[in-house]
């Protein structure tokens, strides 16, 4: 774990209300899926503490998915490129998926989150896809707007999703797919 220099190399908006931010510095950004970093802008003295945010991607480009709900995520949210970001990290035990594992070998993955809790499932099935695995991801959100990066799920990994108010997907919960699949296949290893 290191403190590491960086700067914004790009800003989008994968759903209204959310901010990606990739970010590079003079190293590579050294993580696992399900790792976190803790990361603070250069805005000055206020909010002292940085915010923990789990990575979508790391390596030669890390990346954050922010939704601005308080002061130090709004600061976030605002940054543009070429804004320097402090990281620090990783942090956290991350996720263990070897398929050499004999505790793994042959289980499906099945991912499952809400809104920006996506972060490090999309970074896990993009490892295990590039694996030769395909997973299933649940993704559920209260609405369509609250499901950021779907689509980039959807080319990685089997996508399921639910909406609460029923605009995208099944109506409800992530539980009650999560029970389908599990009947179906009792012998996976759940990811969240």
């Amino acid at each position: 774990m290191k403190y590491l220099r960086t700067r914004i190399t790009e800003v989008l908006t994968p759903a209204p209300n959310y901010k990606l931010l990739r970010f590079a510095g003079d190293e590579p950004i050294p993580a696992r899926p399900g790792e976190f970093v803790m990361v603070r802008g250069e805005w000055g003295v206020h909010p002292v503490l940085p915010r923990a945010f789990s990575l979508v991607e790391c390596g030669e480009f890390g990346s954050i998915i922010v939704k601005p709900i308080g002061e130090g995520t709004e600061l976030l949210a605002g940054m543009e490129v070429g804004d320097e970001l402090t990281v620090f990290g990783p942090l956290g035990k991350g996720y263990h998926m070897d398929a050499a594992d004999s505790n793994n070998a042959g289980r499906r993955p099945i991912l499952v989150a809400g809104g920006v809790g996506v972060a490090p499932l999309l970074y896990l099935a993009r490892e295990v896809h590039a694996a030769g695995t395909r997973s299933v991801c649940i993704y559920g959100g209260r609405t369509e707007d609250d499901l950021p990066l779907a689509e980039d799920i959807a080319e990685v990994a089997e996508l399921v999703v639910t909406t609460e108010n029923g605009g995208r997907g099944e109506q409800g919960r992530v539980t009650a797919p999560l029970e389908r699949l599990l009947a179906e296949d009792s012998n996976a290893i759940v990811y969240s």
